[in-house]
């Protein structure tokens, strides 16, 4: 019952920043200054890099390798994601594109940024999310 009540208001959040060329999620962050749908989101979707981020009691932040199988799914849900913000047919860059200029690679396990970046790398020359 706890999950459902989460899910209603989620979803209610996701309506009402709705705008069809980007997350609603981000909107949100921008207008509220946090998103608690995408906090929930992260924890529950193992496919998310933030998923995998440890914190010291220092407070330093510490990537954790990614198992492969979230990291393929990662890929996978980054091209649907441009599929439906950028439109179709899609430029096979964009996926990569997007990797390489908005994600921090700081924040992700050198290991795993790699397998993620030859995923894309092959989704470029192939079409096909394979190593």
């Amino acid at each position: 019952m706890i999950y459902l009540n989460i899910l209603r208001r989620n979803s209610f959040l996701l309506v009402k920043y709705f705008q069809g060329n980007r997350s609603p999620l981000g909107v949100q962050r921008i207008e509220e200054g946090s998103s608690r749908a995408w906090a929930h989101h992260i924890v529950e979707n193992k496919h998310h890099f933030q998923h995998w981020l440890d914190i010291t009691e220092q407070g330093e932040v510490i990537p954790v390798e990614m198992p492969f199988r979230y990291a393929l799914e990662l890929v996978c849900d980054s091209i649907a994601a441009a599929k439906v913000y950028k439109g179709v047919p899609l430029d096979r860059k964009e996926p990569l594109r997007h990797w390489e200029e908005k994600v921090n690679k700081e924040l992700i396990h050198p290991e795993t940024a790699k397998i993620i970046n030859q995923l894309f790398e092959n989704y470029v020359k192939t079409g096909k999310v394979s190593l």
